[in-house]
């Protein structure tokens, strides 16, 4: 009898240092959440600054921040949940650098960078370099880089002071598209590298998509010249030499490492 009573009693004192642990437990647990709460909701590490790089152009630096202040403030809801306004934990460093990129075609190598102590969003980013216009069948013109991305709206030009692609192919394309030429600026390149190494004043190149070649502007006093996109037209730069180029009608490289030569008043049938 003795025995079943000390047990009960110690049942009764397991069953109390539980109680007692579960609400210890739970205590701790209340406090840490609210703890957390209260450090994400509180100003340690709100934004207090942001700053843009010295390589952007100083009239797209106040853009730039303006859009990186909204971008911190418009979040989804569950981030306005758990953070509070302008938190640095409250948004993506590589989604505010993707859609600075979004908005400023312009800029590239985006990096978008917090610091802690600080509390400041420092972007760095450099501009794209203009490498020729893109004009396409609807007279709307864009600037391209180096990787052959539309980034800039470009002037409607017809002179010859500019280097420009203009495009016969129906589809359009847009800012922020790429240049849809095989070998992109690499072949662009290397046409008008050709154009000067012969003298040729022509800056417009015209590419048609369907024969997959490139011609010159033939409204230039300068002979026609036909390109393949296939080939690299530096085989024929020392046979040209030999030629007065406005005697010429047309010169025909679309052909392998072939060159045909149509002097003006002759008939010349290019098939």
């Amino acid at each position: 009898m003795r025995d079943y009573i000390q047990g009960k009693q110690e049942e009764k004192r397991r069953k109390k240092a539980y109680k007692i642990h579960l609400i210890v437990l739970s205590i701790v647990a209340i406090l840490s959440v609210s703890g957390i709460i209260w450090f994400l909701h509180s100003n340690i590490y709100t934004v207090s600054d942001v700053l843009v790089g010295d390589t952007v152009d100083p009239v797209l630096r106040p853009e730039v921040t303006q859009l990186t202040w909204d971008y911190i403030h418009d979040r989804s809801f569950i981030s306005s949940l758990l953070f509070n306004t302008q938190s640095l934990w409250g948004f993506s460093s590589h989604s505010l650098s993707q859609k600075i990129s979004e908005a400023y075609p312009i800029l590239t190598d985006i990096s978008v960078s917090k610091n802690y102590i600080t509390r400041a969003v420092t972007i760095v980013a450099r501009e794209r370099k203009k490498v020729a216009l893109w004009c396409d069948a609807s007279t709307a013109c864009w600037w391209f880089d180096d990787e052959g991305i539309l980034f800039l709206e470009g002037p409607l030009t017809q002179g010859q002071l500019l280097n420009k692609v203009t495009s016969q192919a129906s589809s359009t394309i847009s800012l922020g598209d790429t240049i849809p030429i095989e070998g992109g600026v690499a072949t662009v390149n290397a046409i008008f590298s050709f154009l000067d190494s012969v003298g040729d004043p022509v800056k417009n190149i015209i590419w048609n998509k369907d024969l997959d070649e490139i011609q010159t502007d033939p409204r230039a006093s300068f002979p026609v010249i036909y390109f393949s996109i296939q080939q690299h037209p530096q085989y024929a730069l020392n046979e040209l030499k030999k030629y007065d180029m406005k005697s010429l009608a047309y010169i025909d490289l679309t052909i392998n490492n072939r060159i045909y030569l149509c002097k003006r008043g002759a008939e010349c049938d290019r098939k």
